[in-house]
Formats: structure tokens, sequence, C-alpha cells
């Protein structure tokens, strides 16, 4: 870490500022584009806890700016302030089909407000993303106006990058053509290396895992745990209890999740997962069901269990609309619907709705659809059969962080003490709800 005091040793050769183009006769490397990494709050308590020194994370690439490799300049900017530091952050690890580890290293303390470089004026510090050439040519000559260890920590890190920097060029072509004309020469004389790519290869599959995706079938308890151990692209929090995640987002929402199935918590309200939004406080309950088959054979049968459940949720929903904006006398209180309890039906061979959910695929239904469906002599619930009013994974997750809808007032009282008793002791808690029936 770089401190605004304490810059480092210049090289004994003073690079020239500046993201022109590379200078063959000086041999000046530069960094020819800056990127905008939004940090999200747990990175920026890192960043705090650390005092700035280096470190990693793992990110899909939606939010980190596309850049190949690196190294590049990069502005680390809070969302909440605006004000931003400066870093060298490069590429590394490939984690999984999507996903990269990323390094942050060189960290200069800046603290600088993002909003008033006039470089920086149209574009957005929440957005990751890669400044044109001539808007990081503006930035690097704007910085030494506020900052008087610019200089010194520029020209370090072009030196300290310089290797890595020449690869990313036409370094790289020669690097590529080297290994090729290596690669000929063995296998002229007879050295075959794919037994020895194989060996020092990590990408393959765990022994288990390479037909799964043949007839893989998940047990319901497995996708609820799924469900419950991420919620869209948000950074967990540490925990708190076993049974309790929260998670945060990038602009400081929350979203706490309670696993609630085969517990107390599941016999009183019906539910496997309890969602909790932090602002405005308020509750969605999901309860799972798998559909037996596939395609249009696919069905989830309405036996006892279901409809004890379903009896459960109905309770829950009634109180919600009985006490709906009647016992809110604050604006964050409004609700456009009460509804609060679902239902998620999986197939048993699920897959994952999509990168910023990270939530398997499912069809989420209000219970009051059911409840009409099941009063009017319904046996089964099938894909088509709720298609009217089902919701996708991410509409979910949607709905879970927005104000409009879940309880309020009286009910989400009733609903913190319930799970509050429930969790602290693990004893038989009793929910007080006055129903609306």
């Amino acid at each position: 870490m770089i401190e605004g005091g304490s810059p480092p040793p210049p090289p004994p050769t003073r690079a020239r500022r500046g993201a022109g183009t590379q200078s063959k006769e000086d041999g000046d490397v530069t960094f020819k584009q800056i990127a905008i990494l939004p940090l999200r709050p747990i990175e920026s308590a890192r960043l705090d806890e650390t005092e700035g020194d280096d470190f990693t994370f793992a990110d899909t690439g939606d939010r980190v700016p596309k850049f190949k490799v690196g190294p590049v300049i990069c502005i680390l900017v809070d969302p909440p302030t605006g004000a931003f530091d400066l870093a060298v952050i490069t590429r590394g690890q490939r984690l999984s089909t999507f996903e990269w580890r990323y390094r942050v290293e060189d960290i200069l303390r800046l603290g600088l407000p993002f909003g008033e470089f006039e470089a920086l004026e149209q574009l957005d510090p929440s957005r990751g993303q890669l400044l044109n050439p001539s808007q990081s040519d503006a930035l690097l000559h704007e910085i030494p106006r506020q900052a008087e260890n610019f200089d010194d920590w520029y020209a370090f890190v072009r030196e300290r990058h310089a290797f890595a920097l020449d690869l990313s060029s036409h370094g790289r072509d020669i690097v590529r053509q080297q290994a090729d004309a290596t690669r000929m020469a063995l296998q002229i004389v007879g050295f075959d290396g794919s037994e020895v790519r194989r060996a020092l290869s990590e990408d393959r599959q765990a022994p288990f895992m390479r037909d799964l995706d043949e007839g893989a079938r998940a047990l319901e308890d497995a996708v609820i745990i799924s469900d419950w151990s991420a919620f869209q692209d948000w950074d967990e929090t540490p925990p708190l209890h076993a049974a309790v995640k929260r998670y945060r987002s990038a602009q400081g929402r929350q979203v706490t999740i309670v696993y609630a199935n085969r517990t107390n918590i599941e016999t009183s309200t019906g539910v496997d997962l309890v969602y909790y939004r932090h602002r405005p406080p308020g509750y969605l309950l999901v309860q799972y069901k798998m559909y037996e088959g596939s395609g249009d054979s696919a069905r989830a049968s309405v036996n006892r269990q279901f409809r004890k459940e379903l009896r459960a949720m109905n309770r829950v929903d009634s109180a919600s609309r009985k006490h709906a904006n009647a016992t809110c006398e604050v604006l964050e209180g409004y609700r456009l619907s009460a509804a609060a309890c679902f239902v998620k039906f999986c197939y048993r061979k699920p897959g994952f709705e999509g990168l910023d959910t990270r939530l398997l695929s499912g069809d989420v239904v209000p219970t009051e659809h059911l409840k009409i469906a099941t009063k009017a002599g319904v046996k089964s619930f099938t894909p088509d059969s709720v298609a009217s009013s089902r919701l996708t994974a991410s509409q979910f997750t949607s709905l879970a962080t927005s104000g409009l809808f879940g309880t309020c007032g009286d009910v989400t009282e009733a609903l913190d003490a319930f799970l509050e008793a429930s969790l602290k002791d693990g004893r038989r808690a009793v929910l007080a709800l006055e129903s609306g029936e």
C-alpha cells in the first residue's frame, strides 16, 4: 500500500507521465486504458481493515471491466461516497466457466471525489468499465493537480509491471511464436506433450461429477440449500447463526434469509426459507415442492403434507392482508400487495436461471393462487396450470428487495418475535397472528 505521504522510491529512470502510445526509443511502457471498478461493501471493508494492502476477489466479469489479462490501472470507487483510490488490477486464475480470480495491488489511497474530475463526469461510478485511451490520458493529467504523490506512484507501477505490460502488446506474439517453435521441435523428436498437459491440468471435473449432466436428480433439501446459499450477486456478510445468511448489495441494501426446512419455523409457517428485507422491513416466505417427471408430464401432487403447509401459509397471508397498510403509519409501510407466502416448484433436474440471480430455475407461485385451485378440487399442479401466476427466480428476487410486497406493521413484528424465539434456543415458539378470515 502507498499512503498519501510516503510514496515508494522512484525507479532509476523516471518514466514519462501520460497514456500515449509506447515509445520504442526510450523503452517507455504505459497503461493505455484505465478501468473503473465499483467496490462492494465487503471489499471496501477489507480495504479499510488491511489498511490498503493487496487483496484478491472472485467475480463473474459482469462487474469487472472487460480487459483480457492486465495489468491495468484501476479506479477503486466506493459507490455510496463517490470517493476513489487507485490500484493495479490483474486477472488471474479461471475459477469456473464464467468466474475469474482478480488481484488488486499497489494501492494508492487518495479518497478523491469521482464527480469532480472532468475526464470522469460523463461516467457512472457504479458500473465497471474501461476508459478509452483519450479519457485515460486526460485523467492521468488531471490527477496530479490533486495528488502530489501520483507521479512517483505512476512511475513506480510502470517500472514494476513493465514486463507484463510489454507482453500485453507485441511481446505476447513473440512468446507465442517461441512456444510454437518449442512445441514443434519436441514433436519432431517424438515427444507427445498431451499426457503431461492432462496430468498438470486442474480443469477436469471430479470423477463423480463427470456424468451428472446426464440424468442427474436433485433432492428437495439440496435445492433449498442451494437457493439459501446465494442471493443475486450480493456479498454474504459474516454469519451470525448457523441457519441464517445475510447478503449485502453494492449499494448497501440487505436481505437476510432464514433456513426453516424441517424446523419449528416450517411447522408454524409452512415454509422452507424466510426472506427478510431490511429496508423497508418486511418478510416473504417460500415453500419448495418438486415436480415429478419432465416436460408435459411434470407435476407436483397435492398430498396431505402439502395441504397442511398451505393452511399454515394461508394463515400468514390472511393476517398479512388484514393488517396491510392499516397498521403502518409511515410511508415505508405501504404495500401494493400484502402477498407474503409463495411456493417454488422445481424440477428434479434443475439448472441455474442465470448468473444475475444464482438461483435454481423454477415456478414461484403465490399461495393465493394455490388456495383457490385446491378449493376447486385440483389434485396436482403442472407448469401449465401455474403459468398465469408464476414468477421466475429473478423476478422473485426483485420482489424480495422491493418494498411494495410482503408483510408490514404488526405481522412483521409478530414474525420478528417468533423467529428470534425459534432461533435463540431452538424451543417451540408460538407464532401469534390474528387471522383475517
